[in-house]
């Protein structure tokens, strides 16, 4: 048997890329418009939504199909405001019931240490091991032990409606009602970095370089290069909107409101609707909640979940941007090998680097699409699930930089 293996068509050198929306159509997935998704998570293989009312659902084939994973969570109705994987676990942020957590992908939920308990956590981020999270009315807190015990850290905050936090460099960004602060001592002290914002609730953050987005209530999107000195708007073809969440592709900036889904290629300087499919002229376009990215999906929640294959955006790249790429990557045989079902497939990167790990048949047809994003340096574990696929011989593909390699294995049933 003669195999042909075709050569990827994207390269970076770093490039950020456009793209092209034309014919993009979000499709809806297992969770139903009677639940309002707030929130998503990835670890492993898993993929969990938090809801507004039924508690934690969990997809293990990226976001096709998802079931309710509530045990040892408050009796119903479960209104799920956040969720952070750290330290191998899942951390879900409960209104009115504090801070769970489970150890075992979902199956089982317990009560996450002292602290935190019957407040309204809105939202959780991590730094270096650190877990904050933001309450309704409580300020910040803090766990320095992964979730065991809670303190708070709220001295500076000069508003104690926490409802957004991110990481930037090592230090926290807070969006409250009244705006932004900043803590540069991992929460011990924070400051207003609000010059610039309107005085409105910010609800969401996003990290791309030196640039921190702040998503806004009722003034769109503002970006920050200074930690917070100063803030501008980027608004330009960007209706007057409530902004709740963000998610980068490849360097583009997507961000989720109240009226659809929006896209800047540009660093928020100019905006494009991306929301075909999220609704109709009928019942309108469905607010988004939340947007995460999944084994080559992303995946939108709002008034039930949706989700669209990276595959089907037209990438272009527009501008080159001259950076510091990895010398070296080291990509190892997957295990189990050959599988039937699941198999993970483990890297490393000497440095941060853009990252592209897809998965072919023996014709070199992309089946799948695994990584497609800028990742740290260090160990990483990607799992692939091959049970839809035929039996035989498939190679992945690792590109990170400028740097490639390749794997081989072998499905069979």
């Amino acid at each position: 048997m003669r195999i042909h293996f075709l050569p990827l068509l994207f390269a970076f050198s770093f490039s950020v890329f456009t793209v092209s929306v034309a014919h993009a159509q979000w499709l809806p997935t297992g969770i139903p418009a009677s639940d309002n998704v707030k929130c998503f998570a990835a670890i492993g293989g898993y993929l969990f939504a938090g809801t507004h009312p039924d508690g934690v659902f969990r997809s293990m084939d990226n976001g096709a199909t998802w079931t309710k994973v509530n045990t040892g969570l408050p009796a119903s109705p479960v209104f799920v405001n956040a969720l952070i994987t750290s330290g191998g676990k899942v951390f879900a942020a409960i209104e009115s019931y504090g801070i769970y957590v489970t150890t075992d992908n979902g199956a089982h939920w317990t009560t996450s240490g002292s602290g935190v308990a019957n407040t309204s956590v809105r939202c959780l981020t991590e730094n270096g091991g650190n877990i904050f999270a933001g309450t309704f009315d409580g300020g910040a807190y803090l766990s320095t032990n992964g979730g065991a015990t809670w303190n708070s850290a709220s001295n500076g905050l000069p508003d104690l409606y926490v409802l957004a936090l991110a990481v930037s460099g090592g230090n926290v960004f807070a969006g409250t009602s009244l705006g932004a602060s900043l803590s540069t001592d991992n929460g011990t002290t924070w400051t207003d970095v609000d010059s610039g914002l309107p005085q409105s609730f910010v609800n969401a953050f996003a990290v791309i370089g030196n640039k921190v987005f702040a998503g806004t209530s009722d003034y769109g999107v503002f970006v920050t290069t200074n930690n917070g000195t100063s803030w501008d708007s980027v608004n330009t073809g960007l209706p007057k909107v409530g902004i709740y969440d963000f998610d980068t592709v490849g360097g583009n900036l997507l961000a989720g409101s109240n009226n659809g889904m929006f896209l800047s290629t540009d660093g928020g300087a100019h905006w494009t609707e991306v929301d075909t499919g999220l609704g109709d002229t009928s019942t309108g376009i469905v607010g988004i909640n939340a947007i995460i990215q999944s084994g080559g999906y992303l995946l939108a929640g709002g008034s039930g979940s949706f989700r669209r294959p990276i595959s089907e955006f037209d990438l272009t790249p527009v501008k080159e941007i001259q950076t510091t790429l990895p010398a070296s990557l080291s990509l190892a045989q997957n295990y189990p090998n050959p599988f039937a079902s699941s198999t993970t497939i483990s890297f490393s990167l000497s440095a941060s680097a853009p990252v592209i790990l897809r998965v072919y048949n023996a014709l070199g047809e992309a089946v799948a699409t695994l990584v497609y994003d800028e990742m740290d340096a260090g160990q990483h574990n990607v799992t692939f699930h091959g049970e839809n696929l035929q039996n035989g011989l498939y190679f992945y593909r690792l590109t990170a930089g400028k740097d490639s390699q390749n794997g081989l294995m072998t499905i069979l049933h």
